[in-house]
């Protein structure tokens, strides 16, 4: 947390010295050089997005208090890799399921049979001051494919990158396991999920396995860069 103080500080004091073009040339550097935990790429470049943002600004523009708080709210978040027996995972769940319950109406039955928490390997929890605010996991689909499963973020703290932060860390450790491609299926009552998958690059792609046929379901796919 300390590095991001210190970067988002560097920010402020070069737009106040009219070189926030040299620094953002230079920070891909210094975020290697300094910065090791991939957890934290998204936030790193967060702070880019606000020093370009700072950079259009002249300097009576800039509010300096609010960006503070907001690149210190950002940079509480952290995301861990774990597995379905982490507890707070299980209890983000159980918010999940039952907001599905009422989104899903008659057909919550059907849907709540493939989304079974036992063994899963891969989940993701992300963290805002020790306080669990997300999470996601992936389930191997077949030989070079991962199905991204149980994606969830409580109602008050969306809208702040949360859940795409989860699910880029998702993909990377697909990635990382030598998978080509995520898919997943999402239901067409759940337009901020939709939303959130085709802002973060997924396609729609033909209901798969059991969701063919099925009305309410809609599938997406995305393809992994390679390392």
């Amino acid at each position: 947390m300390s590095q991001y103080v210190t970067l988002f500080h560097g920010l402020v004091i070069a737009k106040r010295k009219l070189l926030t073009h040299y620094y953002l040339t230079f920070m891909p550097f210094i975020y290697v050089t300094h910065f090791k935990n991939k957890n934290e790429i998204p936030l790193y470049f967060l702070c880019v997005a606000i020093a370009t943002q700072i950079r259009s600004m002249t300097y009576s523009e800039v509010n300096i208090p609010l960006l503070y708080l907001l690149a210190y709210s950002l940079i509480m978040i952290t995301c861990i890799r774990t597995n379905s027996d982490n507890l707070d995972f299980q209890l983000l769940v159980k918010e999940l399921d039952a907001d599905l319950r009422i989104k899903d109406g008659d057909q919550h039955g059907f849907y709540s049979q493939y989304n079974k928490i036992d063994a899963i390997k891969y989940v993701v929890v992300a963290y805002e001051d020790n306080t669990p605010i997300g999470c996601g996991a992936i389930k191997e689909f077949d030989i070079d494919t991962m199905e991204v499963k149980r994606m969830y973020v409580p109602p008050h703290k969306r809208g702040m990158g949360i859940a795409s932060m989860i699910l880029k860390e998702l993909e990377n450790w697909a990635q990382e396991l030598n998978y080509k491609k995520c898919v997943l299926e999402t239901g067409k009552r759940q337009p901020d999920a939709i939303a959130l998958y085709s802002k973060n690059g997924y396609t729609s792609i033909p209901n798969y396995g059991q969701y063919i046929g099925v009305e309410n379901s809609v599938c997406f796919g995305k393809g992994l860069n390679t390392f």
